[in-house]
């Protein structure tokens, strides 16, 4: 299967690639203190919603990394549309094939996508080199709030909601701020991406991908209800490098 082809689809009524919404987007920009020509870099862009959204609140200058074609385009187009001055900049990229300066950053962000890294401990510590001394690390990544299920828990999610935070102490950061999703967020999440995939194979049902698009987005959906409706929980963690 396509991943980047599923991901486009899946998420075709979402703006963010993860749970959030945009008042929380809101919340932790202010919380940043992005000053003009802050420079930021969203490891696993998307759509670059986020970094559009900071620079209608305030002139960031943004680097978006991202592998799925459809999610640049996307993202070029409403950066054209609703932000046309901002300095962000797109690169359609595995992140180990982009060359980044340590410590070169004001902010670093991290959402939902810990697997280009290899997992959250990975992605904190990947993205924490890349932050300025004084410089915020922000994680965005699914936690276990309840009891985790064997059945998934290797593979899907590693911390519950104190570990989290406690992995980015062990990496030398210091944490201010966490804010965290509701289950009207999760089920909004994972129904849209389900709804977006259902609609696709209705509407194409010639393409030879769809029989596998389904299988994959069912297994997702009922695996979601199975196992993680009632234990998982997703969280913007927001940090400060000493320094």
């Amino acid at each position: 299967m396509d991943k980047n082809k599923f991901n486009a689809i899946a998420h075709t009524y979402l703006k963010y690639d993860c749970p959030l919404h945009t008042a929380m987007v809101e919340e932790v920009t202010d919380l940043m203190h992005l000053e003009p020509g802050k420079r930021i870099i969203d490891v696993g862009c998307a759509k670059a919603e986020i970094l559009i959204r900071m620079a209608e609140l305030c002139q960031i200058a943004a680097i978006g990394i991202d592998t799925t074609p459809q999610f640049i385009e996307i993202a070029q187009k409403e950066i054209a549309s609703r932000v046309p001055a901002a300095d962000i900049t797109l690169y359609e990229t595995p992140v180990h094939e982009y060359q980044m300066q340590p410590e070169s950053f004001d902010a670093v962000m991290c959402l939902n996508s810990s697997e280009l890294y290899g997992g959250y401990d990975e992605a904190l510590q990947g993205i924490t080199k890349l932050a300025k001394p004084g410089g915020m690390v922000m994680m965005g990544d699914f936690y276990w709030r309840g009891t985790p299920n064997p059945a998934i828990q290797s593979r899907i999610v590693t911390h519950n909601y104190q570990s989290a935070v406690q992995a980015g102490i062990a990496y030398g950061l210091i944490p201010l701020y966490v804010t965290v999703c509701t289950e009207v967020d999760l089920d909004r999440y994972m129904w849209l991406q389900s709804y977006g995939v259902e609609g696709y194979a209705q509407e194409h049902p010639d393409d030879v991908d769809t029989p596998t698009l389904l299988e994959h987005s069912r297994s997702l959906r009922d695996e979601y209800m199975q196992y993680g409706r009632d234990a998982l929980g997703f969280g913007l963690f927001l940090y400060r490098k000493q320094g």
